[in-house]
């Protein structure tokens, strides 16, 4: 009896915890930059902006850093994350014209933690680099490198369809996504009457930006995700 009792004790505290940041050896580093900063005019407006979502994450230069101007590099302690944060980036730089972000995404461990992330070492370190670096060969703007090759082939082909919508995102879609990202249990109607438009206007707007299919791949994402750490 006591042994069931152990065991089941042991189930819920698995179920309760086992996802918690905390207790996940993986992480997820994401490795970006600017698309056309030099073109934009005044780059204080858009690096404000860029600095506001990464503040939202963590603290510079431990979470995050900017360099070169228009890169910058940013920690995610629970790997599930990635899709999620990286189209907040991504939507609210297109609210900026013209302006667009490269996106490499490395999950992996993390074998040395610096108070600088961009000293920092491991493989979720390295995959996010050779992901960045592969955007150019695969002409993409977003990629993902894991442990696993055939997650990396699927991912990686979801993100294509993915950019087929989001890379052309205009401001109006791309702000009407972040809000959304930011404030997933908002209602249409709700968003309305924030907005000061019709409900019909924003079901218009959502379905523009295709806000249903990347909320339905953030929850996939997260399930592959979540086995990857399960079997890791």
């Amino acid at each position: 009896m006591t042994d069931i009792l152990n065991n089941r004790l042991f189930r819920l505290y698995f179920e309760l915890h086992a996802f918690s940041p905390i207790f996940i050896s993986m992480k997820a580093v994401i490795t970006g930059d600017v698309v056309n900063s030099r073109k934009a005019g005044r780059s204080d407006e858009w690096l404000i902006a860029l600095k506001e979502e990464l503040k939202r994450v963590g603290d510079r230069p431990t979470t995050w850093e900017v360099y070169r101007g228009d890169s910058f590099q940013l920690i995610l302690e629970d790997p599930r994350q990635a899709f999620r944060q990286a189209m907040i980036l991504k939507a609210r730089l297109r609210q900026f014209n013209g302006l667009d972000l490269r996106m490499g995404i490395g999950i992996g461990k993390v074998s040395i933690r610096s108070e600088r992330i961009t000293e920092s070492q491991g493989s979720a370190f390295s995959r996010s680099g050779d992901a960045f670096d592969l955007l150019e060969e695969r002409r993409g703007r977003t990629l993902i490198l894991t442990e696993e090759d055939e997650l990396n082939r699927t991912l990686n082909l979801m993100l294509r369809w993915i950019s087929i919508t989001v890379d052309h995102w205009s401001v109006v879609s791309a702000e009407m996504t972040w809000n959304v990202l930011l404030d997933p249990d908002r209602s249409q109607m709700e968003w309305a009457k924030e907005l000061g438009i019709r409900q019909s206007s924003v079901s218009e707007r959502f379905q523009r930006a295709r806000i249903d299919e990347i909320m339905e791949t953030d929850t996939y994402f997260r399930e592959r995700i979540n086995a990857l750490i399960l079997h890791s």
